[in-house]
This record gives structure tokens, sequence and C-alpha cells, in this order.
């Protein structure tokens, strides 16, 4: 007979997600505590997609109000969806800073340095230093400096970074896990792929992702069988 005991089986979570999307820090903060619950009766295994919601962004970045400003057709409509992520993010014990944050930068670099983070099994803290340091610390994640500094915080061996940084590595990787995205008919972040076909996406409330965990099939499948309403409040493309 098969073993149904969820300890014993294990649970493959997919994030993809971009490191400007401030609906992705709040899933993932959401996905972690989901985890740190449901880790009780159940084994994770969590990996980091990639994909970039503005590809095009020159390397320097752009201002962060003004890039906005232009997407949302005005400075009251950026303020608006500010406020209410700082809310959100306050009422779950989540800083979310957009008073610190100058830049929209280019995320690629940082795509590529959390797919080399993995050959240290430093992946998911790695992701999440990234998304601290630019949500609620303000810093320049575009910055090739400043990803070495983030490195180092996480554990990772400055030398390798400076090197790995320097080079063309991860390079093909990431675009190819960005294409895959794009070719399994995700159009914005956050996303979730759970056992390798059930896909949920949006900043889902923990509760929904602890329902989640219950309904998914316990073994990996092809292609994504269901997908789970996305959150209301989730506008997608936020960058």
């Amino acid at each position: 007979m098969p073993n149904n005991d969820p300890v014993n089986q294990m649970t493959t979570i997919e994030v993809i997600a971009d490191f400007v999307c401030p609906w992705c820090y709040l899933g993932i903060h959401r996905l972690r505590q989901a985890v740190e619950i449901a880790g009780e009766i159940r084994r994770f295994q969590v990996n980091f997609k990639p994909f970039e919601l503005d590809p095009l962004a020159p390397a320097e970045g752009r201002n962060h109000l003004e890039h906005l400003s232009r997407k949302f057709g005005g400075r009251s409509a950026v303020d608006s969806v500010h406020d209410q992520l700082t809310a959100l993010g306050k009422a779950e014990g989540l800083p979310i800073r957009f008073d610190l944050v100058e830049k929209s930068p280019n995320t690629f670099q940082a795509h590529r340095l959390a797919w080399f983070s993995s050959r240290y099994g430093l992946q998911q803290d790695l992701v999440w230093g990234l998304l601290q340091a630019y949500f609620s610390g303000g810093r320049d994640i575009g910055d090739r400096k400043e990803l070495i500094r983030i490195g180092a915080e996480t554990g990772m061996p400055v030398p390798e970074v400076e090197e790995f940084l320097s080079g063309s590595g991860g390079k093909k990787e990431v675009r190819e896990m960005e294409q895959e995205a794009h070719d399994r008919g995700i159009p914005g972040v956050p996303a979730f792929i759970l056992q390798g076909k059930w896909l949920v996406r949006g900043a889902q409330p923990v509760k929904k992702f602890l329902e989640i965990f219950e309904q998914v099939a316990p073994g990996p499948g092809s292609g994504m069988e269901r997908e789970w309403e996305k959150d209301p409040q989730n506008k997608n493309g936020y960058a």
C-alpha cells in the first residue's frame, strides 16, 4: 500500500519571482511562514526561479518613482499602491520601506547570483536577503558591489562571488529558466508551482498555502493541472 504519511512525503515548490516585485516579497514571506508551520508534519524542497518584470531596464537602473509614475499614470496612483502594500506588510510584521527605495534596478545580475547561491545550499537565504535588502533597506540590488556584500552577508565566499559576477556563469541558465516560465504561460509574479504541476498565483495568505499543501498530489507530475485563484489585491507586473 502507498505510504500517505505526510512526514515521509516531499513537497516541492518552485517559486517564480522578481526581486523588485513587492507582491513577491509579501508572497514569499507568507510562504515561508506556511512552510514553517507545516514543516512539523511535512518535508519541503523549495527552489527559486527567475522572472524579470523589467528585462529592458538599463544596467544602472531607473529612477524608482519616475518609472512607476509612468507605468501607473501618475504619482498619486503610485502612492496609493505603496500605502496599500506598506499597510499589508506592517500588519504581518514585514517592513516595506518605499521611502528608502531610490532605484528600480535591472535584476538580471541578482538572478544570476541567486542561481549561483544554490551551489552553496544558500539559495533560500540569498533570495530572502535580496528582497529584504531592497524593500526593507532600499539597497541597490543592481549594483555589483552591493550584490557581493549581500552574498557575503548570506554566507557566500566573497572571492568566489566576485569571480562569478565578473564572468558569464549562469547567464545561459537564467535566460533558459525565464523562457521556461513564459512557455508555461506565467504572465506575472509571484507564482508558485507545487509538485511540478499545481500552479498558485499571487501573494496567497498563509492559511490558503496551508490548505493547498493539504490538497496537492504527493508526487511530481507534468503539466499544470489546476490554478488557484490569484489574490485579487495582486496587480502583477508592479515593477
